[in-house]
């Protein structure tokens, strides 16, 4: 199909009225969501080298590898050395704590409670002792 024959399929749609507006609204929707994804394409680039023109001036201030690594002070290496300790033992007891829950019984099992009640249904009833009076 041509474009002319398309404009045309559509302008006729667009005068007869019905279900041919709706046709037309979404053949112009998608031609401004596809405009509109073109000119991202196009702007996305250049935003990108209009930020980083900003950005170099910042970054040539700086020297580049000539700084040379400061050695960590024993004050350092002490606070390094106790949050590996908290957190290890943190991690120990939260082991030792899941083994104590795994060794008890849990109270209430269904299927424990299930054997119970057919236990219970076995038995017999409470029997009526004769009272002695004296």
């Amino acid at each position: 199909m041509s474009h002319t024959a398309v404009l045309s399929l559509i302008s006729r749609a667009a005068e007869g009225g019905g279900s041919g507006g709706g046709l037309l609204l979404g053949l112009e929707g998608m031609l401004v969501v596809f405009a509109g994804l073109v000119l991202l394409a196009l702007f996305l680039p250049a935003l990108r080298k209009m930020l980083e023109r900003t950005t170099e001036p910042e970054a040539a201030q700086q020297p580049r590898g000539e700084t040379t690594p400061v050695p960590p002070s024993d004050e350092e290496i002490a606070a390094v050395v106790c949050a590996l300790h908290s957190h290890l033992a943190q991690i120990e007891q939260m082991e030792r704590l899941h083994l104590t829950w795994g060794m008890y019984d849990k109270p209430y099992k269904p299927w424990r409670l299930a054997g119970r009640a057919e236990f219970m249904m076995g038995r017999q009833g409470v029997q009526a002792r004769p009272r002695k009076r004296s």
